[in-house]
This record gives structure tokens, C-alpha cells and sequence, in this order.
């Protein structure tokens, strides 16, 4: 999400995660950018949803579960732009950008059974 996130602001990945490091949330990005906070969340959800489509198309996932996955995205998503800084689970590990985790969800290699 952070290459989505680049794009929809209209800076690189090192600016973006200059300004996150510097305390600032995405949502004041954003704005300092002139940007609709409201377009960023719609641009992570859209982003967020492709990747679940193609885990599915995958078969990584079932539409169940990218149905389950995607309860509540937004709401994860408003919250992750209104939050501050690089401490968050969601800019931990491998990185934003990286899978599900961006957003809430643990990651998911496929069935169990």
C-alpha cells in the first residue's frame, strides 16, 4: 500500500516515508499535498481489494474470505491514515506494502485443511 499511497500523493516512496518518519500522519500528507483525504482511503481501499481479487483469482483465498477480509476495511484503512508515524504494526516486518497486513489482516498462505 505505501507504492499506492506514493502514487495517489504524487511523491516517492523515500519522500512518503520521510514524512511519515517525521511524525506526520498520512492524512496531513495528504492535505499538506493538496490531496482529498477521503480520495487516499478511497485509493487504499481500491488497492487493498485488488489485492484481495487476485489472491482469490489466485486461489489463495476463497470469496468467503476475501468477503470476511474485507468487513471493516475501511474503517482499518481511516484509521492507519489518521495514525501517526512509523510505529504501527501496519509499517512493521516486511514492510508497508507487503501484503494483508497493511490493513488488519494476518496474512493467509491458503486453506488449512
Amino acid at each position: 500500500a505505501l507504492d499506492a499511497t506514493a502514487s495517489y500523493l504524487g511523491l516517492t516512496e523515500a519522500q512518503l516515508r520521510n514524512e511519515l518518519e517525521s511524525g506526520k500522519s498520512l492524512a496531513q500528507i495528504a492535505k499538506d499535498h493538496g490531496k482529498s483525504v477521503d480520495g487516499l482511503i478511497n485509493a487504499l481501499v481500491d488497492a487493498a481489494k485488488k489485492k484481495l481479487d487476485a489472491a482469490v483469482a489466485a486461489g489463495r483465498l476463497t470469496k468467503d474470505q476475501e468477503t470476511e477480509m474485507l468487513n471493516g476495511l475501511k474503517d482499518r484503512i481511516t484509521n492507519l491514515v489518521n495514525s501517526t508515524g512509523l510505529g504501527g504494526p501496519h509499517f512493521r516486518g516486511r514492510g508497508f506494502g507487503e501484503g494483508f497486513h497493511d490493513f488488519g489482516f494476518r496474512r493467509f498462505d491458503g486453506p488449512s485443511d
